[in-house]
């Protein structure tokens, strides 16, 4: 992603009037070319949540950085720079597997998975998911953007077994005795409902949002949870649904009362 920096994207074009101090136009003069830039650009509404929107996912997922870093590491990823990625992101990314299907496929709990996520891989654990997934074992100590195209490499070698979800172990006791049970309270569902939709483990979404990159299975979650509300005369703007790092699911609801 390139990002637009000029006259038309900055926080200081007022009607076409600069009340920016850069070096193109004085404050006051008037912008006669939008496609200008100069070092005191910053980004308007609107291109904040273009670019907060659409960056890419390995930049996107980490919600601990500021915007000014989430520049910095779009300009970075443009320029080549290797930047860390989170090797488990990567995983659900490339592999296509949520967290939760992880969990199945290397026959753990899904917090042991979380515990990894976000603490580390002890080094027996790292062994072991190294063995199943394909991956080298330094990928779990340190993983780029620039190794993205040897994990693909690992996933090919790892599906070359067959299908990972054919396989994994879908009757784990974390499963059926707490996952889906909270999944029926926290949505408020069936056990059926709770059953289908346990694998989504993170999802955002918010009205005119592009939905085509999404899963079948997103897709469908997200029309559950808009029917559901509609049901209870709200219309949803906005959600986020996910499961913490205990296991718990949450959701996040915006919404309109209809009259």
């Amino acid at each position: 992603m390139k990002l637009k920096r000029e006259c038309n994207t900055c926080e200081f074009n007022f009607d076409g009037i600069c009340a920016g101090h850069g070096e193109v136009y004085d404050y006051g003069e008037k912008i006669v070319d939008d496609t200008k830039c100069c070092d005191d650009w910053g980004a308007n509404l609107k291109y904040f949540s273009e670019v907060t929107e659409n960056a890419p996912w390995y930049i996107r997922n980490d919600y601990k950085i500021s915007f000014g870093e989430l520049l910095k590491r779009i300009d970075d990823d443009e320029n080549g720079i290797a930047l860390e990625v989170n090797l488990y992101d990567a995983i659900e990314k490339i592999y296509d597997l949520s967290l939760v299907e992880l969990a199945e496929v290397l026959g753990v709990s899904l917090g042991v998975i979380n515990y990894a996520k976000y603490q580390g891989t002890v080094a027996k654990r790292a062994s072991e998911f190294s063995a199943r997934l394909c991956i080298p074992i330094r990928f779990f100590n340190h993983f780029t953007t620039h190794d993205f195209e040897e994990l693909k490499r690992c996933k090919e070698e790892f599906e070359a077994n067959g299908d990972p979800k054919l396989f994994s172990d879908k009757k784990m006791k974390w499963k059926e005795e707490k996952l889906i049970p909270r999944i029926e309270e926290c949505l408020g569902c069936t056990h059926t409902s709770a059953q289908k939709y346990y694998t989504i483990t993170h999802i955002e979404w918010h009205k005119n949002m592009e939905i085509s990159e999404l899963s079948k299975m997103e897709k469908e979650f997200i029309e559950f949870i808009i029917r559901i509300n509609k049901r209870k005369g709200y219309e949803l703007t906005s959600f986020e649904y996910l499961i913490d790092g205990i296991g718990f699911p949450k959701l996040h609801l915006n919404y309109m009362k209809k009259k």
